[in-house]
């Protein structure tokens, strides 16, 4: 099962290597779907996905860095199929640097599974594939989407990164399925609620609107300039729990959870999530802070 793999309805559970060990386990992609089935994933889904693949065990048989993790994605493909979609963040803070963001050209700086869906996004623009690629024009938070819906989460954005009309808005109008693969349950999606929140019902003293300008180059090579508001955390006075939100969500009995070798896949909709956390900053504003962090807001 190699990385130029396109097709999401092709099985791909026959392989006999495996993609991980641990300790005198193997674990194959047919035991990914089951892990993924367990938890709630299913055809036709829209999952954005964070991953730590290395908690899960050491290399198997695929010792090529690019097939392991497209491996990864056309197992997670493969369980969705080419109706759903699969959504890969793939940040790269361009404007919070000062730099250009090139759709095309500018490579993430998020980790390894970013930069593996970037090339083969990149490797397949302008090609009439069967399951399509997508990359949203956002030059802070870009994500790559693999999958017929995954144009109505990457395309025709607005400017505003956690906004309505962004990724992770769209993510919520499709009430769509948030997935930490290995890594804990701790989503950048958190942060729509949060804004949302903070426009809705009362502002939040910890994070606060900010405005980057830049350089913008699309698909099609024009370049034109555009500034893009961000709603960021006070630095110094902001740090994150990031067990609080896990922890209520299981105590709701909203978060799945299945064993993969020595890691966890954890999986909760994008509407529960919003829920939630619109419950939790409810009745207490720093509800998603640790503890003794909030006394100088």
């Amino acid at each position: 099962m190699g990385h130029n793999l396109l097709n999401a309805d092709l099985d791909v559970f026959d392989s006999t290597r495996a993609v991980w060990v641990d300790g005198d386990k193997k674990i194959f992609p047919l035991d990914i779907k089951h892990a993924l089935e367990k938890i709630g994933l299913k055809k036709g889904d829209i999952v954005m996905s964070h991953f730590d693949l290395g908690v899960i065990g050491k290399l198997g048989d695929i010792k090529d860095g690019d097939e392991f993790f497209n491996t990864v994605i056309n197992t997670i493909l493969a369980v969705v199929g080419s109706d759903g979609a699969l959504i890969v963040p793939a940040f790269s803070y361009s404007f919070c640097r000062n730099e250009v963001f090139d759709i095309a050209h500018t490579v993430p700086t998020l980790g390894r599974m970013a930069q593996v869906a970037f090339k083969r996004y990149k490797e397949n623009q302008g090609m009439a594939l069967r399951l399509p690629i997508f990359r949203s024009q956002d030059p802070v938070f870009s994500c790559i989407g693999f999958g017929r819906q995954a144009g109505s989460i990457c395309n025709d954005l607005g400017t505003s990164c956690f906004g309505e009309n962004s990724v992770f808005g769209r993510l919520y109008r499709h009430d769509a399925k948030l997935m930490g693969f290995g890594f804990q349950f701790a989503p950048t999606y958190m942060h729509f609620p949060e804004q949302r929140f903070h426009e809705q019902k009362k502002p939040l003293s910890y994070r606060f609107m900010k405005a980057f300008k830049g350089r913008i180059i699309d698909a099609a090579g024009n370049s034109g300039d555009a500034e893009y508001t961000y709603f960021v955390r006070d630095v110094g006075r902001c740090v994150y729990d990031l067990k609080r939100l896990p922890l209520e969500l299981e105590r709701r009995s909203l978060l799945n959870k299945a064993a993969l070798g020595a890691g966890t896949i954890t999986l909760a909709t994008a509407r529960d999530v919003h829920d939630t956390i619109f419950d939790m900053l409810d009745k207490d504003e720093f509800a998603l802070l640790e503890q003794g962090r909030n006394s100088s807001l």
